[in-house]
């Protein structure tokens, strides 16, 4: 996946998560695990972590 360089710069944190099911009731969150996890300290070089 792709982003915008500008919403990057700006960003501090960023998880993919893989979607197990349908959420239980409208409005609610979809139930998965974070399968991917990127951080940026705006004072740091970027730190990837999981």
């Amino acid at each position: 996946m792709r982003l915008p360089a500008e919403a990057v710069a700006t960003t501090v944190l960023i998880e993919a998560v893989k979607i197990s099911a349908l959420p239980t009731e409208r409005g609610a969150p979809c139930p998965g695990r974070t399968a991917d996890r990127w951080e940026h300290a705006p004072t740091d070089s970027t730190t990837p972590g999981r």
